[in-house]
């Protein structure tokens, strides 16, 4: 039972709460979206700070996977020599991470190499495996999670890579085991706010590195409230509770293959400190607001209570003859007593008029046979009107509609109370009504009905019912199933013909069936419903068509159809009248003669072409039996050689051949029979004026249609002409070859002088910039050894500014060999090239050279395979390319070198012809000036140029297309004005590259024994290379013998110094260092020689030898590196001829 309503009192109290309330909460949620804005804000940092830890994470990996992978790919590893490998290995930890571990692992876990065991000594199984089991799985490399290490018992992560066998399988795992350092380094490289704190999580969610107590938590699990976010999605952000039990705001990210994710968390407090204290304050000063406000609402509520009090009084003049109520006190109580007062009248008016319309409804049903209906939800009452119990059967005086659960099986089937169930559930659930057509029984006869719905909400807008009415629809039911069964049988009928089916009015057709739409070419039935019968029909034989329809013409006739491409086709229609929906229609079947009338086409085609072969053929038609032997008369072949009947009878035919020509015929002639296949042949024939010609004869057998032989047909044509014409045209071809080989010879050399000039163009633009950046290169170390001689008593400052010195020549170094690598001249040499490292190259050369206002980028496709082509020729051709993008961006701009993969499957589906195949796409491009349709179309021409007279030659283009067609590929520009120039240059793949060019096969294993006992014949005529070359040696432990000349050296060896190895200056004043190696090994013939040079070309060097070993190093070279090398080469077997250091 409700209590009693509220008093004016409390519903003024509650206008004046509604009043100051929204004032406090604007004001509550003003401080509230400052916090959200500031949470949010911090979150946003975290989430970028999470990222940022995460990508340095996944870099620090990658580098490694790299690295291991590099190390992978061993040759020593690959010949199985594990001794070898293991030093290999030893030097790369070196160089990479001393603390890192490098490992061998089978599938199990078990270690096959330690290098923190010593060789020998038992190996321990990896407590985590799996992941080893999953580079076998994928022959991918991966990246464990977190573990104790068994043997050097720490922490640690361990890089895993596959090693493949010769058919592609895992056969071990190289790991590398890295310490933690790494990653608990990029963590604390982002300088966190205090209070923030960031972890770095393996795939399990192990902790490898944190911010806060990481000796406590290193090692460990991640917070349980944590994990299961973790591990539901790579990114995101949440609150939780940290290890220590603070609750923070994390902030976590997930980018990359390894599965490991970095988390960043805000602790909450520093959010929920400032807003409780702004929200006290405001919530003490509404409460004063409330109170004063309270006070004078109950003063007010005292002066109005007393007037409403008075209307309750206007119920008990209903029914009385009293017009009109007393006045209240209150204007607004007495406007409202009067609307009482005559809302009492009314009310008895409208309850008659109710009774009358519901009385009128009833009836109406009735005679509609719709019955409306009422379902509670709540008690599962179904109620129903007159006409609905009728419907299904039930006696509206003596029985009531069953609860909604209960009508299953009575009122109607499983199946349709089950689509009706559904239909009420959605109905509750979406607030929405419905409409339905379902099987019902009605006193156990089936019938069917349409039931309509609408939903019943209570006050609060609940759904607490459902209303709605239904209809008997039995007998149109009864007449649609019908319907559809004649339609179906007619669908059967129209669709298994091949012919098409037409239904039409003889002005549009009303129905097709599928043949007649994809007949005339039309995409669907819809296409075509509508048109018009006549405009498929050809417009010459429109009114013929029109006209046989017209009178009613029952014979098939044939005409020519329209498609809807506007291809003819001829086909024949035959149609009937028929009536059709109370109207009269045409049925008219059509049949496709297209294949009648092209088979017909073809047989008279045939016989044709066959008659006139027989009349054309210049030879002499001849027939022999199945056994091959020729009988009956054979005008042709009487009249070509003069034999009689008799004579040529059977096979006296060859006595017209030649005789040294005779028998060979017969042989193959009788061979061909035997085995029932065509006949070709040569031989002479005596003419019947007795001159012999050449013939060719070809003979096939003509067969029966049970596959035996009825008889053999041939012809002899004289081809004697036609011989003497080839031998002729032989020995023409034979002095022809000659004038066209010494042509291209011009031609060639031609080419060679143009292709060398452009070359050495190119060279010269690049001289100014090789030249500035050497001033610049002389100027840090000038700079660099004045300071060293200047605080020599500073050994920090020498060892400073000493390895500035070294880090110049050695820069310098390396511009020297890729400038005098692309100066050499040579012919055009295919050889594989690495487009990556050779681009790498190049843009190092065109920093230097294209000044600083050219920006040079490159863009390449990762495991870029190799190419075939001339080196120097694509140098030049890509630094041409690059100087004419400079030309063009005179303002400065950027210059993009880009390599990629490009797979042609179709000659011309690019812009230059290509055969199918895989290349690579070199592209130069620039955001130049660009040119005009019309320079565009000559650009590649010889000799044509834009630039002023002599600044340029106009071959650079036309070579470089030239090298690229030579080379197998294209050359392709793509150019507008203001929109710079693009230059596309195809060369095919090497055969058999699968994609891993650019990675080292060997890694250089460091030779260090024998170093001691090793006396090295030093020769060069700089002083100044042979005393630092000399120092350097005895520092590394070598025993060193100086000459200045070859003369001096040989005199050395004459008077009998010991010398383990000669190192030698290639260019030297008087003897060359080739000339001394060869005087040297003739004196001793085992003597190992080592030349030196600052030359490119290397075959001096490499046939410099008189029979012992003798290698080619490239100045400058440090003195450690020449000193393994030198180890190397007396390290190597005896009798090779070049060691493999050449460099």
């Amino acid at each position: 039972m409700k209590g009693a309503p509220p008093a004016l009192r409390a519903r003024l109290f509650q206008l004046v709460a509604a009043a100051v309330l929204p004032l406090v909460l604007l004001v509550a949620g003003v401080v509230l979206a400052g916090y959200i804005t500031n949470r949010k804000q911090a979150a946003q940092q975290a989430q970028s700070m999470a990222r940022g830890i995460a990508l340095a994470v996944e870099g620090e990996l990658r580098a490694h996977i790299a690295a291991t992978e590099v190390l992978a790919e061993s040759s020593h590893l690959a010949a199985g020599d594990l001794g070898a490998f293991r030093a290999q290995a030893e030097a790369v930890r070196a160089r990479l991470d001393p603390g890192a571990n490098i490992t061998l692992l089978r599938e199990d876990g078990q270690q096959v190499m330690n290098l923190a065991v010593p060789p020998g000594a038992p190996l321990p199984v990896r407590p985590d495996a799996e992941s080893v089991r999953r580079v076998f799985a994928t022959g991918k490399p991966s990246v464990s999670d977190a573990f104790f290490g068994a043997v050097l018992h720490r922490p640690t992560v361990a890089v895993d890579v596959p090693i493949r066998r010769a058919d592609g399988s895992v056969s071990v795992v190289l790991s590398t085991d890295l310490p933690l350092r790494p990653f608990d380094e990029a963590v604390r490289r982002q300088h966190l706010p205090p209070g923030w704190v960031a972890a770095v999580l393996d795939r399990k969610g192990t902790i490898v590195a944190r911010t806060h107590s990481p000796e406590r938590f290193v090692g460990t699990p991640t917070s349980a409230s944590f994990r299961p976010l973790l591990f539901s999605r790579d990114e995101g952000i949440a609150e939780v509770t940290t290890l220590e039990g603070t609750s923070v705001l994390t902030a976590w990210s997930r980018p990359g293959p390894s599965g490991w994710c970095v988390g960043v968390g805000i602790p909450v407090a520093e959010f929920y400190a400032p807003l409780w204290r702004t929200l006290g304050i405001t919530l003490a000063i509404s409460a004063l607001a409330l109170l004063a406000a309270l006070a004078l609402a109950s003063l007010v509520a005292a002066r109005i209570a007393g007037p409403i009090r008075a209307l309750a009084n206007l119920a008990g003049l209903e029914g009385t003859s009293v017009q009109a109520p007393p006045s209240l006190g209150l204007r607004e109580a007495d406007a409202t007593a009067a609307s009482l007062f005559g809302a009492l009248r009314e009310r008895g008016q409208a309850e008659a008029a109710r009774a009358k319309r519901d009385a009128e409804l009833r009836e109406a049903q009735r005679v509609a046979h719709i019955g409306s209906w009422h379902w509670d939800a709540a008690t599962d009452a179904t109620t129903g009107s007159d006409e609905l119990l009728r419907i299904y059967g039930l006696d509206p005086a003596t029985e009531d509609m069953p609860a909604f659960h209960e009508q299953r099986g009575q009122l109607y089937p499983a199946d349709s109370w089950v689509r009706l169930n559904d239909a009420v559930q959605r109905a509750l659930e979406t607030g929405v009504g419905y409409e339905l057509d379902v099987e019902a029984f009605s006193g156990g006869r089936p019938i069917w009905i349409t039931m309509r719905c609408e939903v019943v909400r209570d006050p609060g807008g609940r759904v607490v019912g459902l209303r709605g009415t239904v209809q008997d629809i039995t007998q149109r039911k009864r007449a649609e199933e019908a319907l559809a069964e004649s339609e179906a049988r007619y669908r059967v009928l129209a669709t298994a013909t091949q012919e098409g089916v037409v239904l039409h009015d003889g002005e549009r057709i009303v129905e097709v069936n599928d043949a007649y739409w994809r007949m005339f070419g039309f995409a669907s039935r819809e296409d075509v419903i509508g048109r018009s019968p006549f405009e498929l029909v050809v417009p010459d034989l429109r009114d013929d068509a029109l006209g046989k329809v017209t009178a009613q013409h029952a014979e098939p006739y044939e005409t020519v159809g329209l498609r809807r491409d506007g291809s003819t086709f001829p086909f024949t229609a035959n149609g009937r009248t028929v009536a059709y929906q109370g109207r009269r229609m045409r049925v008219t079947v059509l049949r496709d003669l297209t294949r009648q009338k092209v088979a017909a086409a073809a047989l008279r085609e045939s016989e044709e072409r066959f008659r006139a072969a027989v009349r054309a053929v210049s030879g002499i038609v001849w027939t022999n039996n199945a056994a091959g032997e020729m009988a009956g008369e054979q005008p042709g072949w009487a009249a070509l050689t003069g034999q009689s009947l008799e004579e040529y009878q059977g096979y006296g035919w060859a006595k017209a051949v030649h005789p040294e020509d005779a028998q060979p015929t017969v042989d193959a002639w009788n061979a061909s029979v035997a085995e029932r296949r065509t006949f070709v042949f040569e031989h002479r024939v005596r003419r019947h004026d007795g001159v012999w010609r050449r013939f060719a004869i070809r003979a096939i057998p003509a067969l029966r249609e049970d596959g035996t032989i009825r008889e053999w047909v041939g012809v002899h044509t004289d081809v004697t002409e036609q011989r003497e014409a080839e031998a002729a045209l032989a020995e023409l071809n034979r002095h022809l070859e000659e004038r066209v080989r010494a042509e291209v010879a011009a031609r060639e050399s031609a080419q060679e002088r143009a292709k060398h000039a452009q070359h050495m163009q190119a060279l010269g633009q690049i001289a100014g910039g090789v030249a500035h950046e050497f001033n610049n290169l002389l100027q840090a170390v000038q700079g660099a050894v004045r300071l060293v001689e200047s605080r020599a008593a500073d050994p920090a400052s020498v060892r400073k500014f000493a390895g500035i010195a070294l880090k110049s020549s050695e820069r310098g170094s390396n511009i020297t060999y890729r400038l005098l690598s692309f100066a050499q001249r040579s012919s055009f040499c295919p050889e594989q090239i690495e487009p990556a490292a050779m681009l790498d190259a190049i843009r190092d050369v065109l920093a230097h050279t294209l000044g600083g206002r050219v920006a040079v980028r490159l863009e390449l496709q990762p495991l870029l395979p190799a190419v075939t082509a001339d080196k120097a020729d694509l140098q030049t051709a890509l630094v041409n390319l690059a100087a004419n993008a400079r030309d063009a961006m005179p303002d400065g701009g950027a210059l993009t070198l880009a390599a990629v993969t490009d797979t042609v499957e179709a000659e011309w589906s690019r812009p230059t012809p290509l055969k199918p195949g895989r290349y690579i796409r070199f592209v130069v491009s620039d955001g130049g000036t660009g040119m005009d349709e019309a320079t565009l179309a000559r650009a590649a021409e010889p000799f044509f140029t834009t630039k002023p007279f002599g600044s340029g030659t106009g071959l650079g283009l036309s070579m470089a297309k030239g090298f690229a067609e030579q080379s197998g590929g294209g050359l392709a520009i793509e150019s507008a004005p203001g929109h710079g120039t693009t230059v596309t240059l195809w060369l095919p793949v090497t055969d058999g590259d699968n994609g891993m060019a650019g990675r080292h096969h060997a890694a250089r294993e460091r030779v260090t024994s024998a170093k001691l006992a090793t006396r090295v014949l030093l020769v060069d005529d700089e002083e100044m290379v042979r005393e630092t070359l000399a120092v350097g040696l005895e520092d590394a432990g070598l025993a060193v013998l100086l000459a200045q000349s070859g003369a001096e050296a040989l005199a050395l060896l004459d008077a009998g110094e010991p010398v383990d190895v000669l190192v030698t200056d290639l260019s030297m004043p008087g003897m060359d260092g080739a000339e001394l190696i060869r005087h040297a090994q003739e004196r001793r013939p085992d003597l190992p020689a080592l030349v030196l040079t600052g030359y490119v070309d290397t075959a001096a060097g490499g046939q410099a030898g008189a029979g012992g070993p003798c290698a080619v190093l490239h100045k400058p070279i440090a003195a450690a590196r020449l000193a393994e090398c030198l180890a190397e080469m007396l390290a190597a077997k005896p009798g090779r001829g070049e060691s493999d250091f050449n460099t």
